[in-house]
């Protein structure tokens, strides 16, 4: 967007997908576009609330069938990343946790069948990897601790 301040002529879709091929690399760009074009028509979409800051869970803006295709795409990003080698994999798997932690949220909702059990374990092993420390918009690791627990 800083491109965008420069000149503000500039094709802002053509700077999002220049950012996404950079930093999540080619082959999973098309996934990780894909997600956040179904985000952002769902959290847009006629009748749906407005979204504030301070939500503990996205079920009011993001569909059923929004969040499958979304975590879908994310998936596909991930394995793509994987098979491509470099830094991808671990920026893709970074930018996924968010729709992971949305998917335990609302697993029976959006029509997950089993595997919850396995993919909190795998969802907290990237906090664990990724040094994450703490949880909403505060500094304390105990509240992070403390929301951990409530998945046991």
């Amino acid at each position: 967007t800083a491109h965008l301040l420069w000149d503000p002529d500039r094709d802002e879709r053509k700077l999002v997908n220049e950012f996404v091929e950079g930093y999540y690399g080619t082959a999973s760009a098309p996934h990780i576009l894909k997600a956040l074009e179904v985000g952002e028509r769902a959290v847009t979409a006629p009748g749906v609330p407005p979204m504030d800051c301070y939500h503990t869970n996205v079920v009011q803006w993001i569909s059923k069938d929004a969040a499958r295709v979304a975590i879908g795409e994310m998936e596909l990003a991930q394995a793509a990343a994987v098979k491509s080698g470099g830094p991808y994999a671990r920026r893709v798997r970074i930018a996924k946790m968010a729709w992971d932690h949305a998917k335990i949220l609302n697993w029976a909702t959006w029509g997950f069948g089993d595997g919850r059990a396995a993919a909190i374990e795998k969802w907290k092993k990237g906090i664990d990897d990724f040094g994450v420390r703490a949880h909403r918009e505060t500094k304390s690791t105990q509240l992070l601790k403390d929301y951990l627990k409530s998945f046991q």
